[in-house]
Parts: C-alpha cells; sequence; structure tokens
C-alpha cells in the first residue's frame, strides 16, 4: 500500500512490495506538478568474472537469485537475519513503527536545501542492497543503491559487476512526454544555450541507447539522457523537461549490453503495469527485444530504463575481511526548464540565498 509523505515542495508517495523488487516511488509531484508517476529499481544482474556465477537478484529472481527481502533500516550489514520489518510503511522506533522505510526530512543549511531522503535496505542471500532516493528543494532527485555484507565465498572471491536497473515512468506535467538524447563531442567547442537546444536528438520509436565514448581524436564526449513535455512550457517558451544525468561503468556487452532504452508504457489491467523487469532472466535482453520493440513513444506514456553499474574488485585480503563496507553509487535527475527561474531560500547563509 502507497504511504503519503511531503516535504521540501515534494509530494509522492512510497511503498515496498511483497514481490521481491524493493522501493517503489509513486506519483512524484515537486510543486504540485506531475514529475515520476513510478520509480524504483526493481532487479540487479551480478555476472561474475569468467560467467559464472550469475545472478539475478529482486523481482523475478533468476540464475539462483534471490527475491530482495526487506529489512529494517537499523539493520546491520552482517547478521541482519532476524530484522524483519513489521509492514511496508515508515520506520520510527520513537512512535513504534518498524517498517523497512527510513523517511529523513532534512531542514536546509548553509550548502543544502531542504531535502526528503527515503531508505530501505534490503537482504539477498549474504549480502545486502539498499535502495535510497533523495528528492531536493530545488526540484532534482538522486536515485541511489548502496551494496553491504559478507563476500561470496568463491576460491578466490573473484571480481563481479552489480547492474541494478531503474523503471523511471515519468509523466512530465501528466503527458505527452518524448525522449532526447544529448552528446556534445568535445569540450573545447563552444556550446551556449542556444546551440546546445540543437544538440538533443528526438527519439520517435522505443529505442536502446549506450553512453557514447571519446571518438578517436578528441578529449571526451557528454550524454545526457531527457524527457521533456510535448506541450508544456516555461515562461521563456522553452519545453518542460528533466535531464537524465549518467553515472556508471560501461556494459559488458553480454549479460548487460545497454545502458538506457525508452519504451512505450504498457498496462496490464487493473492500472498495474507489465514489463516492469519479470521477463529479464540471466541478462537483458528482453530489454531490447520485447520491450524495445519498435512502438512509437512521440507524445506517449514513455517508461525510461536506466542502468547504474559497480565493478567490484574484492578486498578480502584487507578492508573487506570481514564484511563489506556500505558503497554508495547513483546519479541525477535535475529539471531543465521545468521552472521559471532558480529557487529562493535554498540555503540557510546569512543573507538570503539565493
Amino acid at each position: 500500500m502507497p504511504h503519503p509523505v511531503s516535504f521540501a515542495n515534494w509530494d509522492l508517495e512510497f511503498s515496498v512490495p511483497s514481490d521481491g523488487r524493493g522501493l517503489v516511488i509513486h506519483r512524484a509531484k515537486f510543486g504540485g506538478r506531475m514529475v515520476l508517476y513510478h520509480g524504483s529499481a526493481p532487479f540487479v544482474l551480478v555476472p561474475y568474472h569468467g560467467g559464472t556465477p550469475r545472478y539475478k537478484d529482486g523481482l523475478s529472481a533468476d540464475c539462483g537469485g534471490v527475491p530482495l527481502t526487506a529489512l529494517t533500516p537499523d539493520a546491520p550489514n552482517k547478521g541482519w537475519a532476524s530484522n524483519a520489518p513489521t509492514g511496508d510503511g515508515e520506520f520510527d522506533p520513537a512512535s513504534g513503527k518498524r517498517g523497512p522505510v527510513l523517511v529523513e526530512r532534512r531542514p536546509r543549511t548553509i550548502v543544502d536545501p531542504r531535502t526528503l531522503v527515503l531508505t530501505a535496505k534490503f537482504g539477498v542471500g549474504n549480502y545486502q542492497y539498499v535502495h535510497r532516493w533523495t528528492f531536493r528543494e530545488d526540484g532534482s532527485m538522486r536515485p541511489e543503491v548502496g551494496l553491504a555484507g559478507t563476500l561470496y565465498r568463491g576460491e578466490p572471491a573473484r571480481g563481479h559487476v552489480h547492474s541494478f536497473y531503474f523503471r523511471l515512468d515519468f509523466d512530465i506535467d501528466e503527458r505527452p512526454n518524448v525522449f532526447e538524447r544529448f552528446d556534445a563531442d568535445d569540450i573545447s567547442k563552444t556550446i551556449d544555450n542556444n546551440a546546445a537546444t540543437g544538440l538533443w536528438k528526438g527519439r520517435p520509436k522505443e529505442v536502446g541507447e549506450t553512453i557514447a565514448k571519446a571518438p578517436a581524436g578528441t578529449t571526451a564526449r557528454y550524454t545526457r539522457f531527457r524527457v521533456r513535455s510535448k506541450s508544456k512550457k516555461n515562461s521563456a517558451g522553452r519545453f518542460a523537461s528533466y535531464e537524465i544525468i549518467p553515472s556508471s561503468e560501461a556494459p559488458d556487452g553480454t549479460f548487460s549490453t545497454g545502458d538506457v532504452w525508452a519504451v512505450r508504457y504498457a498496462s496490464g489491467g487493473a492500472g498495474l503495469p507489465v514489463e516492469i523487469g519479470a521477463e529479464v532472466k540471466c541478462d537483458d535482453g528482453p530489454l531490447g527485444s520485447v520491450y524495445a520493440n519498435g512502438e512509437s513513444i512521440d507524445g506517449t506514456d514513455l517508461v525510461v530504463w536506466y542502468v547504474l553499474r559497480v565493478h567490484h574488485l574484492p578486498r578480502q585480503q584487507g578492508e573487506e575481511t570481514i564484511v563489506v563496507p556500505y558503497r554508495f553509487l547513483g546519479f541525477e535527475i535535475q529539471p531543465r526548464d521545468f521552472l521559471d527561474g532558480t529557487p529562493t531560500n535554498l540555503y540557510d547563509t546569512a543573507s538570503p540565498s539565493p
């Protein structure tokens, strides 16, 4: 059952379904305007070097993987088996609540605006994942995952990749929306706001994308993706949108083949979506062969899948001898032209800032 929470000019709901997919964000609105109808990281693929073992943890676990088992947020990163939550709501021992989700309403500081943070821990065998979503009063979001627990006791403990698949059902201003990609080839080129607009390339049909690498002879390439309204504009006449700013390792090309997929929302009846990751088994092939099958996404209800990866080279003879300390990684989702100007009174400075 979704639980409502409001803070930092955000209104949203959260839940932890019993199907093993972890923390789910529902109907996230900023300033009363719809941004994200549904957000989650329903599964993670974990291939080890050499190709075995390999797991799918989370929703419809496969290949020896397991569903995400909800824990209370105070569960340690080792020996947490008895830390079962009560219900799927908020964690607040002071009021007797023992749900799986810690809700923090952080006040503004001299460098941070007011922030709403939702954190939930999940057990996966001897390991543990943390889902954390941060919503800032400047309109931005940061989805994160944390990793901890006891190392897989193979001989020897081998390197592996955790690929977390985020399902982001954007409804910018209640739709219709479009999906676009931005690439800047070289930082030496001058790109002002008008020039940058021309670098956004629309994707009219369902598509899988990889984050571009630097072309030969150039210093870098910068890639972003966005979902923008097809009708709503700000006071400067620019279409309202939210950008996904990548931060991840590259796909291995076998078990994890892409970085982003934009697909058309598919209803499963009774208000429930299909294509939430159940079809994925030991690799992400179904995202490109089943989900992204060429349908139009121009002005439709679209869903973006984004992959966040971490390459884990175990430190079992040093810092991870007993247990893996929590390690977090995430990515940014920022408003672009969604607002008419900078939000005011963001920081607790000596004079109002900005």
